[in-house]
């Protein structure tokens, strides 16, 4: 006998449900063959205060520079990160500030001060003397859209970063991201340049066009 399940799967699809498969199907193959997408470069002035500040961290919540031995803090949500995660810790650059709620990681931003090429891009954002670039953010998907990558970045932006002597923050974000464009305005970074990314069978081509404040 035939569950509810097994009989769905046994059914003839509709047309219109099996065409519809079809293209979403060779969407992904071609984007996976071809993709084409605008991002902003944006900056933020480290001197300047913030906008909108937002209500300090609750009871429980700490944000703090994370170092070699707090590597297991990654293993619950990000194991198959972990090895690549343990190699940036060895090395004062890049650096990662962390969120904990009661030890327990919630969010996560890595920096890397002055020039960064990322190796899967291969790509290579330039900073002026006195500039770092946040190149990876995340938060658990928990906590999201409670707040907690706004209270990592100001705790970074306030304290973190100026105390380690930086002078503006550099980021990108792709121009259909509605939230990293709501958060990048919160911050106040301004774009500094639109970047065109296209990818051909695996090989990544930029255009960068600078944007004029």
């Amino acid at each position: 006998m035939l569950t509810d399940v097994q009989q769905s799967a046994a059914r003839p699809r509709a047309p219109a449900a099996a065409e519809s498969d079809a293209a979403s199907s060779w969407g992904a193959r071609l984007r996976r063959i071809f993709l084409i997408e605008t991002w902003w470069l944006v900056r933020r002035d480290l001197g300047e205060p913030l906008p909108r500040p937002s209500e300090p961290p609750g009871e429980g919540m700490e944000f703090r520079q994370a170092t070699p031995a707090d590597i297991e803090v990654w293993r619950e949500e990000r194991a198959h990160k972990l090895e690549s995660y343990r190699e940036r810790l060895k090395h004062d650059n890049p650096f990662v500030t962390i969120g904990l709620f009661r030890g327990k990681l919630v969010s996560t931003c890595w920096f890397s001060a002055g020039t960064y090429h990322d190796p899967e891009l291969g790509y290579t954002f330039h900073s002026e003397p006195g500039g770092v670039y946040l190149f990876e953010a995340w938060v658990s998907p928990a906590w999201r859209d409670k707040r907690i990558a706004t209270q990592n970045l100001e705790w970074c932006c306030t304290y973190e970063l100026p105390r380690r002597g930086f002078t503006h923050a550099l980021s990108y974000y792709v121009a259909s991201n509605q939230a990293s464009a709501n958060l990048h305005k919160h911050f106040g970074y301004r774009t500094i340049a639109r970047l065109w990314h296209l990818r051909i069978l695996g090989r990544h081509l930029f255009l960068e066009r600078k944007v004029h404040a």
